[in-house]
């Protein structure tokens, strides 16, 4: 009788902290639930891009075989509690409009956690291939005073595809 039940292996995640999966090019966030579970943004047929919205799935499906890490804080004392952190991500759980520059998993696991919506990643990578080096926000407000929201959302669309693609090649190559 002692051997029919299996002790489950202890996470080494709490439930509140943010936790990112190694991806090929980039990082997924996402807000460890418990039980093995995650918030995160993913699409239900690719994992990923414009169509993407927060669900709660296995750390397995977040992690897609890959790697996951834990986001330590260098001022931890300013960060929600983790029940706080857990209740905004269920809070959004459900909601669309995943945008990769404005949107994205990092935005969405930094809110929750510390209640700033930004992605390092995304600034990073608007520095590296645009030469442009402020705050996404700026910039952003800089392009639509210049453009017409029937210029940007195209660009926008675009950017999504590119990260979607991406990931379907990253997805596809060999380990």
């Amino acid at each position: 009788m002692f051997g029919l039940f299996k002790k489950r292996k202890a996470s080494p995640y709490n439930k509140g902290d943010v936790i990112y999966a190694q991806r090929a090019y980039y990082r997924h966030f996402g807000i460890y639930s418990g039980n093995d579970k995650v918030i995160h943004f993913a699409d239900k047929k690719s994992g990923f891009g414009i169509k993407a919205n927060v669900v709660e799935t296995s750390l397995d499906a977040f992690s897609k075989g890959h790697e996951v890490h834990l986001c330590k804080f260098t001022s931890p004392e300013l960060c929600f509690s983790p029940g706080k952190t857990l209740k905004r991500a269920r809070s959004r759980l459900g909601e669309q409009g995943y945008n990769i520059f404005t949107n994205n998993c990092e935005h969405f696991a930094l809110w929750c956690k510390t209640g700033d919506s930004i992605s390092m990643q995304t600034q990073n990578a608007i520095e590296r291939f645009f030469g442009v080096q402020c705050e996404w926000g700026e910039l952003k407000r800089e392009l639509e005073l210049k453009l017409e929201e029937k210029v940007l959302d195209p660009i926008f669309e675009f950017f999504d595809k590119i990260g979607q693609r991406l990931e379907e090649f990253a997805m596809s190559l060999p380990t």
